[in-house]
């Protein structure tokens, strides 16, 4: 388990450096996309729980079906190494944005059109690990390093939320005073994780119309509401399952939104995917077993505190996220100003 993860964090980190990389303005919809396919199969993996009542050769079948479906995976990203020349016996391929970017302007058009088609690729993100060398942090602005830290802070909390709340909604759910039956409350992880794929996929849309501070605004917004609510009706089973369903649209969104936006303050110069991706994976990791030492000593009821309290905390970061960026860029204008 330990190697899948570790494979699986590689993974997940090159393919959003690689997008920030790509699209850069744009990047925000196609972040949403890939995490709505990764909500998606864990989607899948909840539903499999819920098939537990039925017969054994089922579920094998199902089993079957899963692995041969995500077989490939891997396939795909050894093809895409091999391309962009990470493996030892790859140096020889041309590269895919080289091959896009060595195209004649007059050369290669659509059919049907004149317009040529060319790719840009900015020196932003040079290779996979440039962001590692130390020579890239001279001469930076203390905000710079604050833009890090906020934006890893934020996603360390909220993907912390996502993580404990998937974790713990059942065993909320079958304690006092909801004393929900176990099939029932199973049902909870499925539509958590099926709220957060449909609003991922809901999101590609919202983020081509809105800005990122617009949507991270509405979203934290949406998850503090959500959690003060479910911490007044902790007795109803009925506003149990709506505040899970609720929950997961608000807060499916904060992830791609949060790097896109903190690329873009950057200027797609910093190591900000990768310091926000590790953070992100740091906060499910450490807020579960926060929350799960926290109940076990405190009772079930500290479940819903401790994610509003998060709550809270990941939105003031959000807003000191915002005044640090105004104060950013203003020291980018200035220096601008004064070279001019």
């Amino acid at each position: 388990m330990a190697l899948a993860g570790k494979a699986m964090g590689v993974i997940d980190t090159i393919a959003n450096l690689q997008l920030v990389k790509l699209y850069q303005k744009d990047s925000a919809i196609f972040l949403q996309v890939t995490k709505m396919l990764m909500c998606l199969c864990v989607c899948v993996g909840a539903v499999k729980k819920l098939l537990s009542i039925i017969p054994c050769i089922l579920l094998h079948i199902f089993d079957v079906f899963i692995l041969y479906h995500n077989l490939p995976v891997p396939a795909a990203v050894l093809a895409l190494m091999s391309h962009e020349r990470l493996l030892p016996c790859s140096r020889s391929s041309p590269r895919l944005l080289d091959a896009d970017s060595n195209r004649s302007p007059t050369g290669d058009t659509d059919q049907g059109s004149c317009r040529p088609l060319s790719v840009t690729v900015s020196p932003g993100h040079g290779s996979v690990f440039s962001c590692c060398n130390p020579a890239k942090l001279r001469d930076r602005s203390a905000t710079f390093f604050i833009i890090h830290a906020l934006g890893g802070a934020i996603l360390f909390i909220t993907d912390g939320i996502i993580g404990s709340y998937a974790g713990f909604v059942y065993t909320y759910a079958v304690s006092p005073p909801l004393l929900m039956g176990h099939k029932m409350a199973g049902c909870l992880d499925s539509i958590f994780w099926a709220a957060i794929t449909v609003g991922r996929l809901a999101s590609m849309y919202l983020s081509y119309r809105y800005t990122a501070p617009k949507l991270l605004t509405v979203s934290l917004v949406g998850v503090i509401l959500v959690q003060c609510l479910l911490l007044i009706f902790y007795t109803s089973s009925v506003f149990l399952f709506f505040g899970t369903c609720v929950l997961g649209l608000c807060i499916s969104s904060v992830f791609p939104s949060v790097l896109a936006f903190t690329e873009d303050i950057l200027e797609y110069k910093g190591c900000a995917t990768t310091v926000l991706v590790t953070s992100a994976s740091t906060g499910e990791m450490l807020l579960q077993l926060l929350v799960g030492s926290v109940i076990h000593s405190q009772g079930s009821y500290s479940f819903l505190l401790c994610g509003t309290v998060a709550s809270f905390i990941g939105f003031c970061l959000f807003l000191l996220l915002l005044y640090i960026q105004n104060i950013h860029r203003s020291q980018h204008t200035g220096k601008y100003m004064q070279k001019d």
